[in-house]
């Protein structure tokens, strides 16, 4: 696939979870705030949790199009968790189980 569409598609994705995250953390679209609220409540969820779904989603974003669950967690602060598995190891050390750190 060709660089700039997915340059443009994770621009596309990163710039909808930090609209839905700010809804979520500062309430500041009324009539979407209030409807995501309804839902949290719905299954027993409070603002605060609701707050920290937020937070989540604005910091969950991937700093490459192939990057791992792990890598996208650690986008803004990448030492908070350690170090994150290599994806692209040797295939002739996957037969060992042992996991590669960077």
């Amino acid at each position: 696939m060709n660089s700039t569409i997915i340059v443009v598609i994770s621009g596309l994705l990163t710039a909808f979870f930090v609209f839905a995250s700010s809804i979520k953390i500062l309430g500041w679209q009324k009539m979407i705030f209030e409807t995501q609220l309804k839902f949290f409540k719905k299954y027993g969820f409070n603002r605060m949790i609701m707050a920290m779904v937020g937070f989540v989603e604005m910091l969950a974003q991937p700093n490459e199009p192939e990057a791992s669950p792990a890598q996208a967690i650690t986008t803004l602060t990448p030492s908070a968790l350690g170090p994150t598995p290599d994806i692209h190891d040797n295939p002739a050390e996957r037969d060992t189980g042992l996991v590669h750190f960077h």
